[in-house]
């Protein structure tokens, strides 16, 4: 039988190995972070129970192998396996967990005339506006043109795109995070330039529409238009179509305004923009809606450096999960002082005399164990949650490009602030700058990968096509 001077030595024994453990001294060191718990108990548990070594091999630290954990093969001598009992242990609390309420995806609309000159400055128009979605008119890409649009797409994003198949000018595009699987689905009329995406779910569907009308004659549109509204009421739950119309929806006596207004009235839909997106005051972009909610639509000033439109911001409110939800992490705060606090919390209940131990299962006393040093972390570490957001910046955004960026912006809050033209000209030549910095900082990064990688011939041909072909919404992106 124990006595008190044993007790106190085993008890000091074990806070001896926790103090080990959180100061970085474990045998069975690990990053992984639900493994903190589990490696602790081995050595508590191996005190506790006082198992006679089976084999020097079988007393080696912990490997891992992805996320599990294992000892290097041994011979067990004549220990026999089907001997020993499977110990039941607790289950750790599930760290991530998803919040299932109503989700808004953020979209983003811009007649960019001409995409090629403009890449950089897309791929972070969706990046420091957390976009879902941006819609793009005017790109004036060529059939097979994927280069510009890769590079407009920020990592973990995917492009669609029609190109106008007859003369140089127009273009649709979308550019949107790959976690929604949008399909496109293939729709084509004369009077306009039609681009549209659908997502179907168990309860609803969602179909979005980017569409360009070029300026001229719209006898053909006002026919075309009704039955390309009318096909989709009939497939689609909700629908969301924004584009670049033509229409100046400011003129209240204009003809096609007034046709165009009946039309959507009579098949249920709600035009949302109001006020001037064209540089000379029109009112040409438009949102239209059909069963779902727009809300928090923001039309920016104008930018001469982006386009002769404004840019157009908004989102859509859905009952449905087709917005990846942004992940809830909990986590501990471990620091310096963890260590003493968790040692002194630590009940003397901890080490049982040897026939109170006797008297229990192993795996009565296993649960007991893992239960005490589970709540004694919980109450001098308690988990925290913090929502994780998915946004993602490029490999190739450094320091430098940052700086550059900030000071642009700065240069730009000053001039729309107070419109001088000295400020003007300022902003203009700090984000040509910028620009240059940024594409010389990608062209520098895929330089340094394809030469570290010079001799896998596989992965050369793999970032080829990652910058010249289309990429699908399941691919892996660089």
């Amino acid at each position: 039988m124990h006595g008190p001077m044993s007790q106190a030595s085993a008890h000091n024994s074990w806070k001896l190995k926790i103090s080990r453990f959180f100061n970085g001294l474990h045998t069975h060191q690990t990053c992984h972070p639900l493994s903190m718990l589990g490696m602790l108990w081995i050595d508590v548990y191996d005190s506790v129970f006082q198992f006679p070594p089976i084999s020097s091999n079988f007393a080696q630290p912990l490997k891992r192998t992805g996320t599990t954990f294992h000892r290097p093969h041994s011979t067990l001598g004549h220990i026999r396996l089907s001997n020993l009992t499977r110990i039941k242990t607790t289950s750790i609390p599930v760290i991530t967990e998803r919040d299932h309420d109503t989700s808004h995806l953020k979209i983003g609309l811009l007649n960019v005339r001409s995409l090629t000159s403009k890449a950089i400055i897309v791929n972070e128009l969706i990046t420091d506006h957390n976009l879902d979605v941006i819609g793009l008119t005017e790109t004036w890409l060529k059939p097979d043109e994927f280069t510009v649009l890769n590079e407009a797409s920020p990592p973990g994003y995917t492009s669609d795109h029609i190109p106008r198949a007859s003369r140089k000018g127009g273009g649709v595009a979308n550019i949107y995070n790959s976690k929604f699987q949008f399909t496109k689905k293939k729709m084509t009329f004369s009077s306009f330039e039609l681009l549209v995406m659908k997502s179907m779910q168990p309860t609803q569907s969602l179909f979005i529409a980017t569409v360009y009308r070029p300026p001229g004659p719209y006898t053909a549109f006002l026919t075309e238009f009704p039955e390309f509204l009318s096909d989709l009421v009939v497939i689609a739950d909700n629908i969301l179509i924004f584009g670049d119309f033509n229409i100046h929806m400011e003129k209240s006596t204009d003809p096609l305004q007034k046709a165009f207004g009946a039309i959507i009235d009579s098949v249920g839909f709600v035009q949302h923009v109001s006020g001037p997106t064209h540089c000379h005051s029109h009112t040409l972009d438009l949102v239209l809606s059909h069963g779902i909610n727009v809300v928090d639509l923001n039309v920016f000033p104008h930018n001469p450096g982006l386009s002769d439109h404004h840019f157009i911001t908004f989102a859509i409110a859905t009952n449905n999960l087709l917005r990846p939800q942004p992940r809830n992490i909990k986590s501990r705060a471990i620091n310096s002082q963890t260590t003493q606090r968790f040692l002194d919390a630590l009940p003397d209940s901890l080490c049982p005399p040897k026939d109170v131990r006797g008297q229990k299962s192993v795996n009565h006393l296993t649960e007991e164990l893992n239960l005490t040093l589970l709540n004694t972390l919980d109450a001098v570490a308690p988990l925290k949650t913090k929502k994780m957001s998915h946004k993602k910046l490029a490999p190739w955004y450094t320091e430098n490009t940052r700086a550059l960026k900030q000071a642009s912006r700065k240069l730009e809050r000053k001039w729309r602030h107070t419109k001088l033209e000295v400020f003007r000209l300022a902003w203009k030549d700090g984000t040509v700058q910028y620009r240059r910095a940024f594409t010389a900082a990608r062209s520098s990064y895929f330089s340094n990968l394809i030469e570290e990688n010079k001799n896998n011939p596989k992965f050369l041909f793999d970032t080829v096509a990652k910058l010249t072909k289309k990429q699908h919404s399941l691919r892996k992106r660089l």
